[in-house]
């Protein structure tokens, strides 16, 4: 379709089938060939498209998944656990074949339970961690979640969206698990949920994610979906501008002189308190997952339940505080007759159909809701309170985005494109 010489294909096989024999290769150059050449001899007039190689040697191509494998090597991920699972399971590979270079445990254990526990092990002993999984495979960890947010330790989880219920549409796209993750787990603790809407994204926001994970001793959930994942893009060369923040984390020696150390210590303006790592001299604390008090020891008293409480969900506004303009992102006029709302990968679908809109002169904006949790309350609010129309796009059924919103802001998205795989969905009466 592109005009390319097929010699880039054969050698690309040649690569790919190296191990299998000559017999192997060249079954699947033959079969290559007879689609190249049926496509020329019956189509090529019609889509003939020449490619023109980039004088760029700034651009990279890329996926989702492998923009945030980079991230977390560049973020300095020590431990990463995970048991595959579609669409997350590329970054088990790509991390797997990078832990030697870098320095980092990669390992794949028997389910994802084992997975979490053991990542939040790593992170208790000092490794900046991180799990990746689906839908299914969270469920198993919802627990754990909920005891990283009692302990208070710091872990970024990759929660990858594909069709479901059940097994459901494993290598299809839909941003199904929403509403699951805002309320994963048992309990009320601080759920910090970031979603990227392109590959870019997924590089940045991860590095977000692992300063946020230590500066709110607190799990960090990526959430994408399997078209951002998996699909590649070419992309100019990152800002690897980066400073490592470990939050309140004691150095050596900060705690040999300290004569009561309250890992847990109330009253704290943003919800972190100084954490210790095992062996560190003055700095023992025991870390369990029944309610304690400021030294870690199993309390049900009244009083330090709220003091205790009112403090670890402080972090909800320290988030919103590190976070800052990040939360969401605008695009278009800013005196919009028409205010598309979306998230995660609807933005490439948005932006894209903008420009035919902006040609037939309507004056068009996008609010891209990054930051789910904490949620961008008076943000959102400010710019849909100016809209003159509103659209939501996202792949959903049941318009979950739309409901949070209302939620958050009061604001009811009355006109909703709804996409799931296969089907279009209007629930909208502006373009009938």
């Amino acid at each position: 379709l592109f005009d390319a010489d097929f010699n880039l294909l054969s050698d690309i096989l040649k690569e790919t089938y190296g191990k299998k024999g000559e017999k192997i290769i060249n079954m699947n150059i033959e079969a290559a060939k007879r689609g190249y050449e049926h496509i020329k001899k019956n189509y090529f007039g019609e889509f003939r498209n020449k490619i023109v190689k980039s004088k760029s040697k700034s651009n990279l191509f890329m996926t989702g998944n492998e923009a945030i494998s980079v991230a977390a090597i560049k973020a300095g991920l020590k431990f990463h656990c995970q048991y595959p699972m579609t669409p997350s399971t590329q970054i088990l590979h790509y991390l797997v074949n990078k832990a030697d270079d870098y320095g980092m445990v990669v390992l794949q254990l028997e389910d994802e339970i084992s997975v979490i526990n053991t990542a939040l092990g790593a992170s208790w002993a000092g490794a900046r961690s991180m799990v990746a999984t689906s839908g299914g495979g969270f469920c198993l960890m919802s627990e754990a979640f909920s005891l990283a947010g009692m302990v208070e330790l710091p872990l970024v989880i990759i929660m990858g969206q594909r069709g479901g219920p059940a097994t459901g549409l494993p290598t299809k796209v839909e941003q199904g698990e929403l509403r699951f993750m805002l309320h994963a787990s048992h309990g009320e603790f601080p759920r910090i949920i970031l979603a990227p809407g392109d590959v870019e994204e997924c590089f940045y926001l991860t590095l977000d994610a692992f300063n946020l994970a230590d500066q709110l001793q607190n799990p960090v959930v990526i959430l994408h979906d399997s078209y951002v994942a998996n699909n590649g893009k070419t992309v100019l060369r990152f800002d690897t501008k980066y400073k490592v923040d470990r939050g309140l984390l004691a150095k050596d020696g900060e705690l040999e002189k300290v004569e009561d150390f309250k890992r847990y210590k109330h009253g704290s303006e943003t919800g972190a308190t100084l954490r210790s790592l095992p062996g560190q001299k003055g700095g023992l604390y025991s870390c369990g997952s029944d309610e304690h008090d400021e030294y870690g020891q199993i309390c049900e008293d009244p009083e330090n339940r709220n003091k205790i409480m009112e403090r670890r969900m402080k972090k909800l506004d320290f988030a919103k505080k590190l976070m800052g303009d990040k939360m969401i992102n605008i695009y278009g006029d800013k005196n919009a007759d028409l205010t598309i709302v979306g998230w995660g990968s609807t933005k490439g679908m948005i932006l894209d159909g903008m420009r035919y809109l902006q040609a037939e002169g309507i004056k068009v904006n996008f609010l891209q809701i990054v930051c789910m949790s904490p949620f961008p309350t008076e943000k959102v609010t400010e710019i849909l309170g100016k809209s003159k129309n509103i659209v939501l796009f996202e792949q959903n059924f049941s318009g979950q985005l739309a409901g949070v919103i209302r939620e958050f802001t009061g604001v009811e998205i009355k006109n909703k494109w709804v996409i799931i795989p296969h089907l279009l969905v209007c629930q909208t009466s502006l373009f009938r």
